[in-house]
């Protein structure tokens, strides 16, 4: 990804809620695909008035998949960090599962 932020746009009106619509959409569009692709079925969308399905987007499942990635990297880094704050004279403890 080129680190540039995609631009949504603005809502109109004046509640904060509604002008985070958009990016929610965004997101939701993204999982839709990451969930067909993991499934193996397409994706339902609705164009000129007509139901049709269509197949996974990989640019679209693969932004949630980063998404996801990004996400799970931050939480763990800041669970590693109150875990050595918790124990200043030694160093974190390592996880069952990443000892193996």
């Amino acid at each position: 990804m080129s680190g540039v932020k995609k631009q949504f746009p603005e809502s109109k009106l004046d509640d904060p809620d509604l002008q985070a619509v958009p990016a929610a959409m965004e997101r939701a569009v993204q999982r839709a695909h990451w969930d067909a692709h993991q499934h193996g079925t397409g994706v339902l969308v609705v164009e000129n008035g007509e139901m049709a399905e269509v197949d996974p987007d990989p640019a679209l499942y693969e932004a949630y998949r980063t998404r996801m990635l990004r996400s799970r990297q931050r939480r763990d880094a800041s669970s590693l960090g109150r875990r050595y704050q918790a124990t200043t004279d030694r160093p974190p403890l390592t996880r069952r599962d990443d000892a193996r």
